[in-house]
């Protein structure tokens, strides 16, 4: 049917018609009901801080229109859902030319940012004057700066953000609404552990430690025998974690081989004492040190007859009658009565002496200890001078040096002695404590070292480095025996042992990292305040939330 002009009579051309269709005017928006207009002026770009305060309201209307948003869904009507969805797509075309301007952006950014730190200030003041209220916050969304806590945060300000859903369906909105706040959770968490990790905070060292780094160094316990973070600060959290690690499957041998390599640095270091290095303090070597001592007596032992002389005998009567300690002068009438001795004789009178001394001295009885001392210098430098005239005759084995051998062998067999008080020879382990308790008991504190000190100086170094670091929280079992029963379960099981090996390998690279930088402070904590770091560990987050919540738009 052609179409005439009302007025003129005329019918229209097809062309015509085609090019009155393509020129009609749009419906005027001033006829649709109020609430869904969505014609709006955009705000033009004026001066940078025009921008930036715009940026910054646009940052709090959102998330203002984004909480609206889940409330009008949640309680209202198709018509209420559909205005605030009209309100949304005003905003973002109002502010859209200012949000791509730099200063915009900036504002975005502050007024992102402001949304998580001026609530989080005021909740710090209300954790100070209410405690408890902080405490259950922290335990709802983890401690302040923490990863659980920038990962809740983080989803509460995705999930509290404007969507356009497309329709007014409430279900609909609150899967878009859920699955922006697990993003923004998974962001969230990520860039809490990074800067966590950018911002940590080195761990303080106890007072008692102060210096144990050097010390360990010196001594040697350095590599794999270096000090774990735990023994190196003595903080009592982080050697909880590392006896956490010690009873878990697939970090326990990493743990377990660093302490085994400081306790056989000690091991080590007491064989080397007795003449041999490189080999663990068994049975085996003490055996063979105590022959090398007997070696160094057996030219003495084989002497038929010490000739005593007058000043042998004058030094013993002196000494009866200038001390007052009866036992050591009972001893000293004994010896004087039996005048002459076979070698063997004398070097076992000799060895009672300095027993009763250092008997004396662990009871306390520092003078008759210092008697006894001087009793056995006496009966020495008899000896000595015995041992001279024998070794200008000819067809013996004395020699110039045997005394000087025997005094190194005494000592020897003073150091084979004393270790064998600290050692389990069986499995050929040292025990720092027992090092360190016959030390105590064997030199006074401020006196000066004896030899069998010296000798054991390094044995007793790595001790008293391992007592001041020894763990203190031992494990009662469980935790090895619950390990132990898993381990069996995926042995039985392939389905048990795959789901085991997630865990274990999971484990030993906590127990690397640990191992590496246990304690040791982030890029920032090494470098600020903690004042300073802890500023920066709290806005680090948001900043970059906020940063990608700029450059989306």
């Amino acid at each position: 049917m052609a179409w005439i002009d009302s007025e003129t009579g005329r019918p229209y051309t097809e062309k015509e018609l085609a090019g009155m269709r393509t020129t009609a005017p749009e419906p005027d928006q001033t006829d649709l009901p109020q609430e869904h207009q969505t014609s709006v002026q955009p705000k033009q770009p004026g001066t940078d801080l025009e921008n930036f305060g715009s940026g910054a309201v646009a940052s709090l209307k959102k998330t203002y229109l984004g909480l609206k948003q889940v409330g009008t869904y949640l309680t209202g009507n198709p018509e209420a859902r559909q205005a605030v969805n009209d309100e949304i797509t005003r905003m973002e075309k109002e502010y859209g030319p200012i949000l791509d301007t730099k200063a915009g952006k900036a504002g975005e950014l502050v007024g992102t940012v402001g949304q998580f730190l001026v609530p989080g200030s005021m909740a710090a003041r209300v954790g100070k004057a209410i405690p408890a209220t902080a405490e259950a916050a922290a335990k709802i969304v983890g401690k302040a700066g923490g990863v659980r806590r920038a990962a809740t945060t983080a989803g509460a300000f995705e999930g509290a953000q404007p969507i356009t859903p497309g329709n007014t369906r409430t279900e609909d909105l609150l899967i878009q609404k859920g699955a922006r706040a697990l993003a923004g959770t998974a962001a969230g968490g990520g860039v809490g552990a990074v800067a966590s990790r950018m911002t940590r905070a080195a761990v303080p060292q106890a007072p008692e430690l102060t210096g144990i780094e050097r010390e360990a160094e010196r001594i040697g316990l350095t590599g794999d025998a270096a000090l774990t973070a735990a023994q190196r600060t003595g903080d009592r959290d982080l050697l909880q974690y590392e006896e956490g690690l010690l009873a878990s499957p697939g970090s326990q041998n990493l743990i377990k081989a660093r302490r085994n390599a400081q306790h056989d640095k000690l091991n080590r270091s007491a064989s080397t004492a007795m003449g041999y290095p490189n080999h663990a303090p068994t049975e085996a070597v003490f055996g063979a040190a105590k022959e090398n001592v007997d070696l160094a007596y057996e030219p003495i032992s084989k002497i038929d007859k010490l000739r005593t002389d007058v000043p042998y005998f004058d030094d013993l009567g002196t000494f009866i009658k200038k001390t007052k300690s009866k036992d050591a002068a009972s001893l000293a009438k004994v010896i004087k009565k039996d005048g002459s001795l076979s070698g063997d004789a004398f070097l076992e009178t000799l060895q009672d002496v300095r027993d009763f001394g250092f008997h004396a001295s662990h009871q306390g009885d520092r003078y008759t200890a210092r008697q006894y001392k001087k009793l056995g210098t006496i009966m020495e430098d008899f000896l000595d001078r015995r041992l001279a005239d024998l070794s200008k005759q000819p067809g013996n084995l004395i020699t110039t040096d045997t005394m000087k051998e025997f005094r190194n062998a005494r000592t020897q067999r003073s150091v084979i002695h004393e270790l064998e008080k600290s050692t389990d020879p069986v499995l050929g382990t040292v025990n720092p404590n027992k090092v360190l308790k016959s030390q105590f008991a064997r030199q006074g504190y401020g006196a000066a070292p004896s030899p069998t000190t010296h000798a054991l100086k390094e044995v007793a170094d790595i001790s008293r480095v391992m007592r001041k670091t020894m763990p203190y929280i031992g494990s009662s079992g469980t935790a090895e025996r619950l390990g132990g029963m898993r381990m069996v379960q995926a042995d039985m099981n392939p389905l048990e042992k795959a789901k085991m090996a997630v865990p274990m390998v999971k484990n030993y690279l906590a127990a690397k990292r640990y191992l590496a930088h246990g304690g040791e402070p982030g890029v920032f904590g090494s470098r600020f305040t903690p004042a300073q770091n802890a500023f920066i560990r709290r806005m680090l987050p948001p900043e970059v939330i906020g940063t990608g919540e700029a450059a989306a738009d």
